[in-house]
């Protein structure tokens, strides 16, 4: 039991060590660092067993820590036990050396459930920060894509411009050259008009 609570000790040691460098005014970045090093560490199979069966000993010797406490305690308030002849001295060291070992081990188990959960919660946070930047960059490739898409409309645009102006051009010179035809049409059939009358009248004359 003695060995047991040695290394109990030792294992509290080592989370108030790594409990009091996360409260210090520390980086989130190394932080984060800190955590992926020992989910590296510790997230392997046989240190995931290992610190099951570490667990499960300072569970175990919570509760016997509290039985033996609880049953002590008993016996030296049982009143049919009030005048029997024990060292009651031995006995309330007994049950101080139990009470503290609970109290080692109660903490010890506190302070492993909230690094475990605390560890838990950095890793899902890596998980929604690593979320948010593929976003952040989906986001900026759309918004590269929109820009260009903008950009290539305001040419068609633009050319659109254009080649309307060249329709209008190009149906003006139409008209214009549908005018000319016309005027010129004309002036050739007056012009054969004319030259038809001189022709009869050359021929009355001879």
């Amino acid at each position: 039991m003695e060995f047991l609570m040695t290394l109990v000790f030792l294992v509290l040691l080592v989370e108030i060590v790594f409990c009091t460098f996360f409260m210090l005014p520390v980086s989130m970045q190394l932080r984060k660092n800190v955590f992926n090093k020992l989910d590296k560490l510790f997230g392997g199979q046989n240190a995931k067993i290992f610190l099951k069966v570490l667990a499960l000993l300072v569970v175990i010797v919570f509760c016997d820590s509290i039985v033996n406490s609880y049953n002590i305690n008993k016996k030296l308030h049982t009143p049919e036990l009030t005048g029997a002849k024990f060292d009651r001295q031995n006995e309330y060291t007994r049950m101080f050396r139990y009470q503290r070992n609970s109290y080692i081990c109660g903490f010890c188990l506190y302070l492993f459930f909230l690094i475990y959960r605390s560890q838990g919660i950095v890793g899902q946070l890596s998980s929604v920060e690593a979320s948010k930047n593929a976003i952040e960059k989906q986001t900026k490739n759309n918004l590269n894509t929109v820009e260009t898409l903008l950009t290539e409309n305001e040419k068609l645009k633009t050319e659109n411009k254009d080649l309307k102006k060249m329709e209008k051009e190009h149906k003006a010179m139409k008209s214009q050259a549908e005018s000319t035809t016309k005027e010129y049409l004309k002036l050739q059939e007056e012009y054969n008009q004319l030259l038809g009358k001189k022709t009869k009248t050359q021929k009355k004359d001879d």
